[in-house]
């Protein structure tokens, strides 16, 4: 069962708050769904300490849209101020698709931060689009040195 999207409204209040100093976040296996994935990620925006470097939102059944606000965080936190960017991110058993996966890689070929990134078990079809962009990645990303793809179609 665990938590679920409305959990991530409580949670959007003390990730915004300026005395938070989370560095991990770790929301695995609660149904928060896309939404919920947009209310934690809001949060981290409107902090001014944002220092979180991990994020780990695996089996929370997040979506192609939940995969395009990643997308934009990663982008905002690539060229900000934030301390210390998103390094690690997990979105394993989630359902962002082919759709999901190029936005990722459209914001990767020029983000600086991110070391890690699991996208295992997505549904992602390997389609030709995907696959290009993800080869872009591949080439042109100097930091990403950990890439999961491992149960996708």
């Amino acid at each position: 069962m665990g938590l679920g999207t409305e959990s991530t409204t409580v949670l959007q209040l003390l990730i915004a708050s300026p005395e938070n100093r989370l560095v991990e976040l770790d929301f695995s296996h609660n149904p928060i769904k896309d939404e919920g994935v947009v209310n934690i990620l809001k949060a981290f925006k409107s902090n001014p300490n944002d220092n979180i470097q991990v994020i780990k939102l695996e089996n929370c059944f997040m979506g192609s849209q939940g995969a395009v606000t990643f997308s934009a965080y990663l982008r905002q936190t690539n060229f900000t101020n934030s301390l210390v960017p998103v390094q690690v991110l997990s979105l394993r058993r989630n359902f962002i698709g082919n759709v999901g996966l190029e936005t990722l890689c459209f914001t990767l070929k020029t983000n600086s931060h991110l070391r890690y990134l699991d996208l295992s078990n997505n549904n992602i079809s390997g389609g030709t689009g995907a696959m290009i962009a993800l080869a872009d990645v591949l080439k042109n990303n100097k930091t990403l040195k950990v890439l999961y793809l491992q149960g996708n179609k």
